[in-house]
């Protein structure tokens, strides 16, 4: 939480933090920023399972769907302690490659303002990079 970086930034500046309800507030009216709950995102597998287990009215399917959707998280969780333990060891295995990849932009060829023009482009230019 936000509240808790600030009072452990204060801390080490040794300065008196503002109570939680001030800090809520100025967050709140000053910078335009809101407070709300976490939200968890799932993958596109993930809302298939949730819709199919949903509009599902024979129980003995619904359950199919509930074990695959089961097994699909166990699947999930393995790759994340995967990911976890290599990157406690800093990918210092010299077995182990790592890649990076990051779509960054996507450009629309070619660049016009026009409002016609903007509309009716049909070819797009994706910058895709790898490290």
């Amino acid at each position: 939480m936000m509240y808790y970086l600030y009072v452990e930034r204060c801390g080490n500046t040794k300065q008196e933090p503002v109570k939680y309800w001030h800090y809520h507030e100025v967050f709140n009216t000053k910078f335009n920023l809101l407070f709300h709950q976490l939200r968890k995102d799932s993958c596109k597998q993930c809302d298939i399972y949730k819709a199919q287990t949903d509009s599902e009215r024979d129980k003995v399917k619904a359950s199919k769907v509930k074990s695959q959707h089961q097994l699909h998280l166990r699947k999930a969780e393995m790759v994340r302690l995967n990911m976890l333990s290599h990157k406690a060891t800093g990918f210092t295995k010299p077995d182990s490659d790592a890649f990076n990849f990051d779509m960054q932009k996507v450009f629309s060829v070619p660049y016009t303002s026009a409002n016609e023009a903007y509309y009716c482009q049909q070819l797009s230019l994706y910058n895709f990079g790898t490290h």
